[in-house]
């Protein structure tokens, strides 16, 4: 029993003595505070806590986006004396730190900022994220949590040879029009051909995939992947082979890359 209240004694006194916001990128020697010199990069899955160290801190962050693919960094959690200010909350190219690619949505109570964008095009390419308070009085009592998403629906399979034709079906979860890019792939990896679409928020998107782009996917297999402006999980997609001959019908549901 003595044992037992030391160490209660003990993991109380750290937990006193810990700060409300602990950002190390701040104490170490090559911090995040330059677009240039951060070392710091998010990725799918990433959560990170971060304080504001003084009203002209910047927190700058890579990012690597694929070809083809969405993305949404997330900022959560602000401080309480932060609720009425504005956050420069931008995107940039990794060779042009000036010229501003996107800018922050609000979403919810305005307390939680989402920043999406898509990667349209075939390669790959690095970015750069900057996020910094505006307002005065900053103190390392003041924090944010920061998230990255990849957004990218995945499905595993599309028929449109050997009789059966396939259906893509995409559900709109959000409270807006969700847009974005469907590409089809061959087995072997090789883009076979894409499409736009448009969902309401709440619609759906039901898609004869043999009629696209004047039907360059007849006589084609493969997988699916879907791109979209929404948050994470904001798309629910399938797609269903039917076979006319049989009344046969095959699912396959669209998944989200695990976090």
């Amino acid at each position: 029993m003595r044992l037992r209240t030391v160490g209660l004694m003990l993991g109380a006194g750290l937990l006193a003595a810990a700060p409300a916001w602990a950002d190390r990128w701040d104490n170490t020697t090559s911090q995040d505070d330059t677009a240039s010199t951060t070392f710091n990069e998010l990725h799918h899955g990433v959560v990170q806590d971060h304080d504001w160290s003084g009203d002209t801190d910047q927190d700058w962050y890579r990012f690597s986006t694929r070809g083809r693919s969405s993305y949404e960094v997330v900022v959560d959690g602000l401080g309480s004396d932060l609720n009425t200010i504005y956050i420069d909350f931008e995107r940039y190219v990794y060779s042009d730190t000036t010229t501003v690619l996107d800018y922050f949505t609000t979403a919810g109570t305005g307390y939680q900022l989402s920043l999406r964008w898509q990667n349209t095009n075939s390669s790959s390419q690095s970015d750069r994220i900057k996020i910094a308070a505006t307002n005065t009085g900053n103190s390392t009592n003041d924090g944010y949590v920061v998230k990255a998403y990849e957004t990218r629906v995945a499905i595993p399979r599309y028929n449109n040879s050997g009789g059966q034709i396939t259906v893509l079906l995409c559900q709109n979860l959000g409270d807006s029009t969700n847009t974005g890019s469907v590409y089809l792939w061959s087995a072997a990896g090789s883009l076979v051909t894409n499409f736009n679409y448009s969902v309401a928020a709440n619609g759906l998107l039901a898609q004869n995939l043999a009629s696209v782009n004047s039907g360059a996917a007849n006589n084609t297999s493969g997988t699916v992947t879907v791109t979209q402006s929404g948050r994470f999980g904001d798309l629910n997609c399938k797609s269903v082979a039917l076979e006319p001959a049989t009344g046969f019908s095959f699912d396959s549901p669209g998944v989200y890359k695990p976090l």
